[in-house]
């Protein structure tokens, strides 16, 4: 894992939490490959995805938790992400809790960290939109 916080942008793409091959891992990540490439290339470290009702659910190579009031929370599967090994570790270590995750629940998050079982936990320094603005920042 990379030894500071990481930037991540928002994708402007939806996903359909209704999609299937959402909570699969499967070869058809055509969408999350592409967004996750047009990231690096801009200079960030992944990418994160919102459903149709604008709710952030998963990166392209991560899961997410959002640190809320001194609680660790992650987007319940049914918002349409892939139920990771190193999440269901993160989630019963940090004795956290599935909630829905809006946009705006960002601007009372004291942390996030983004990960998989492969790197393990990663803290976000910083959320962008698609041009760049700032959605959160770790201060």
């Amino acid at each position: 894992p990379p030894g500071k916080p990481v930037r991540v942008r928002l994708s402007a793409q939806r996903t359909d939490s209704g999609d299937r091959f959402l909570y699969h891992k499967t070869n058809r990540r055509a969408l999350y490959d592409r967004e996750l490439q047009r990231a690096r290339e801009a200079g960030f470290f992944e990418v994160l995805f919102c459903n149709q009702r604008g709710r952030l659910t998963e990166g392209a190579i991560t899961n997410l938790f959002v640190r809320r009031a001194g609680q660790w929370i992650t987007p319940p599967v049914r918002e349409g992400l892939l139920p990771g090994l190193w999440r269901a570790h993160f989630l019963r270590e940090s004795g956290g809790s599935e909630q829905p995750i809006a946009l705006q629940d960002l601007d009372s998050a004291q942390r996030v960290v983004i990960g998989n079982s492969v790197r393990g936990a990663i803290e976000v320094g910083e959320i962008c939109d698609r041009e760049g603005r700032v959605l959160w920042r770790w201060d």
